[in-house]
């Protein structure tokens, strides 16, 4: 079933719902900071009333990361390495049984911004999930990657993407935008020029969609 989230003050109990206890799996928190922050924004709603939402949200895109590179020294933030799947795997594993989430996020095959380091996430994930070494009642998404034109149409992207299918759709406003803005600025040293173009017209400063990672047949594991 598709779900649509509105990031907004009527919203709140509703993601409260759906984003109860999530997981990001990324790369490096400054990549879950530029491509989820409609859902970070959704999230940090969810745990708080709305005048403390730029703080909680600074606090989201720092801390509530599973990042592969803080996990482990063999998997640099490099997109010219190859990180290893069987390692990755190990690092989300660990960190998934010790922890109770009902939801993980993280790229799609396409790593949205087209970074190895992405790729090679999902893949570990997929993997991961195909042994059957996750939780049953967790659930896996992955960011939708969108070509582009459709990345870089603004806020006049929002129509396609709440048309086009989904399992998940979190959208914000002009008031949502200036939130995570102004999250975007906590991190000074992170704004270099092409931070910027991407703050003014990244569809993704106004939405996430998401499709489910499906369970498939149970393999072995490799690690």
């Amino acid at each position: 079933m598709r779900k649509h989230v509105t990031v907004s003050t009527i919203a709140i109990a509703a993601t409260a719902v759906v984003l109860s206890a999530c997981c990001y799996v990324s790369g490096v928190p400054s990549r879950t900071s530029d491509l989820m922050l409609p859902t970070s924004l959704a999230i940090s709603q969810a745990c708080g009333p709305c005048e403390q939402t730029k703080q909680a949200l600074c606090s989201t895109l720092t801390s509530s990361c599973g990042c592969m590179n803080d996990s482990h020294t063999k998997l640099p933030d490099d997109p010219k390495a190859e990180w290893s799947t069987a390692l990755i795997s190990s690092v989300v594993g660990k960190h998934l049984r010790a922890q109770t989430f009902n939801l993980v996020l993280t790229f799609d095959g396409s790593g949205v911004s087209g970074h190895a380091n992405h790729v090679a996430i999902y893949t570990a994930i997929r993997h991961l999930i195909s042994t059957g070494e996750v939780p049953k009642e967790c659930t896996f998404l992955s960011l939708v990657t969108v070509g582009l034109l459709r990345k870089y149409f603004s806020f006049l992207e929002l129509p396609l993407s709440w048309l086009l299918p989904s399992h998940l759709c979190l959208l914000v406003g002009s008031k949502g935008y200036k939130r995570a803005k102004a999250a975007m600025l906590c991190h000074g040293s992170q704004l270099l020029w092409f931070r910027r173009l991407y703050i003014a017209f990244s569809r993704y400063m106004f939405v996430n969609t998401f499709q489910v990672i499906p369970r498939g047949p149970k393999i072995a594991k490799i690690y």
